[in-house]
């Protein structure tokens, strides 16, 4: 979410219709082929940490904060869901209840452009287009005994061939693993969707009246996050308030804040409470955490796009300040940031964010907080 733009080389462009290279993974058994000219952006392989993903894109790596990518970034990235499927379980099923389970805008906020059952590396598959607040956006899923790939996109109609050749030659080996504790191994507590618990949130939706949102003075008790921290240590530039930009606007996600920050800067709880989901988000959030607190009633914090994650399991426990993932710009997204926000669960209401401590609007008005254009920063905040 920063300013500069790195520009797309029409070489590697071009070279989506042309030349193809082969990547093969040895940690994870597969490989595919990608457009000769694209970058691979290296996945987060630390060890104790799970869930991130290995991406190829037409433009290089951001190297700065004050850098972001332009329009024209595709971006590929594949990785396996974070919750187990039952060996006779359809995947269609399963998927559909994943994203119900993952869901982070109302379903007449989702277009779904396609969706077929096809194989996949001569597995069951599935193939969903569509289009959220976010974006664009192609998954293609793979079903390999009790682990769910995914290969997704920011791809448009543009670009679907480029998408589609690399589906079409991703290839799962014996050393793929068949269930999640033999990738991460036995500290990792895998959950199946049918024990996994999560709420789902309401249909109602509160909606943002444009650039500037309703006053803070109606926000109950309810909402008012008394006693959060900010969710990372040190200044961060805050690159998009409230309601400062489509994409925080139209939902609940109005009073989301992005703040810029480099690949790998650790997030913490802003909070303490439970996970209750960890894992990659289809619409667009990339690697999101979501963790639960009191007291009641329950607010639900969102932590998006992250690189990778500290948590192992959901129910986990967490303390205000744990490390509970890492910065990163996975999923429809323009530069390294995290988008945070949070809900009240039982109403799907937003929860007073730009409130929280040692944050400075440049508007000098938390109900006002957008300042100029697009291309400007609306405030800075200092954690602890």
């Amino acid at each position: 979410m920063a300013r500069r733009l790195v520009n797309t080389p029409s070489s590697a462009l071009a070279s989506v219709q042309t030349k193809w290279q082969t990547y093969t993974d040895e940690r994870f058994g597969f490989k595919l082929d990608y457009p000769e000219g694209w970058y691979m952006l290296a996945r987060d392989d630390t060890p104790g940490r799970v869930g991130a993903v290995l991406s190829f894109s037409n433009v290089p790596e951001l190297r700065s904060t004050n850098e972001s990518y332009g329009d024209d970034r595709i971006v590929v990235s594949v990785g396996f869901y974070l919750m187990e499927i039952d060996k006779g379980e359809s995947l269609s099923k399963w998927i559909d209840l994943y994203e119900e389970k993952s869901r982070v805008f109302e379903v007449p906020e989702i277009t779904i452009l396609e969706q077929k059952v096809l194989p996949i590396s001569k597995r069951q598959g599935l193939l969903k287009r569509g289009i959220s607040p976010l974006g664009s956006f192609q998954i293609a899923n793979i079903k390999d005994d009790r682990v769910v790939w995914f290969i997704w996109s920011n791809a448009d109609a543009k670009s679907l061939d480029a998408f589609s050749h690399m589906v079409a030659s991703f290839a799962l080996g014996d050393k793929s693993p068949k269930s999640l504790q033999s990738a991460y191994g036995p500290e990792f507590q895998p959950t199946t969707l049918n024990s996994h618990t999560l709420a789902s949130p309401p249909q109602e939706v509160v909606r943002s009246r444009g650039r500037a949102l309703e006053s803070l003075t109606i926000l109950s008790a309810a909402q008012d996050p008394a006693g959060w921290r900010l969710p990372f240590s040190g200044q961060r530039t805050i690159t998009t308030g409230p309601g400062c930009r489509s994409t925080h606007q139209g939902s609940a996600s109005g009073e989301a804040i992005d703040y810029s920050m480099p690949a790998g800067t650790s997030v913490k709880a802003t909070y303490g409470g439970v996970v209750s989901f960890f894992g990659w988000n289809n619409q667009g959030y990339g690697n999101l955490v979501n963790i639960d607190s009191g007291p009641s009633p329950t607010k639900r914090q969102y932590y998006a796009h992250l690189q990778s994650f500290g948590v192992n399991y959901v129910g986990e426990a967490v303390a205000t300040g744990t490390t509970i993932g890492f910065a990163d710009s996975t999923g429809n997204s323009t530069g390294n940031h995290l988008h945070f926000e949070a809900r009240v669960v039982s109403t799907n209401t937003r929860v007073a964010v730009r409130t929280l401590p040692t944050t400075t609007w440049r508007s000098g008005d938390p109900n006002d907080p957008c300042w100029g254009t697009v291309d400007d920063w609306d405030g800075t905040a200092t954690g602890p």
